[in-house]
């Protein structure tokens, strides 16, 4: 991943989203946020970024269904669930074929920067 590389991050809660966006303005990326999974499959649409970081509960549409409209919409989309609860194992299941990760929050600022490496083909294991 490169500088001009963009993450998309997704999530309901706006002090983690900030906290992510800084982390990933320290490492050099280029960070978009929206705190909802409408706004994520249209940011998605315009910006086609990277990677998404998406969160798996959030109000009106769950990181579950605003996954699979973006992958509709691009099968090659890099995708990363976050939660801080039990991933639903039957929906979870339907999508994980696509999904290229899981982060369990609290997020550790390490294990970011190193998924996004591993990610993005940059030797991080």
């Amino acid at each position: 991943m490169t500088a001009t590389s963009k993450i998309l991050l997704v999530d309901d809660d706006s002090d983690f989203l900030e906290s992510l966006q800084l982390v990933m303005f320290e490492e050099g990326y280029t960070a978009y946020t929206v705190s909802n999974g409408y706004d994520a499959i249209a940011q998605y649409k315009k910006l086609r970024p990277d990677v998404v970081f998406l969160d798996v509960r959030m109000p009106e549409i769950d990181g579950y269904d605003t996954f699979m409209s973006i992958i509709k919409y691009d099968p090659n989309a890099k995708v990363v669930f976050m939660s801080g609860y039990t991933l639903d194992v039957v929906r979870y299941a339907d999508v994980e074929k696509y999904a290229v990760g899981t982060i369990s929050k609290p997020i550790r600022h390490g294990e970011l920067k190193k998924s996004i490496k591993k990610i993005m083909g940059n030797g991080a294991k």
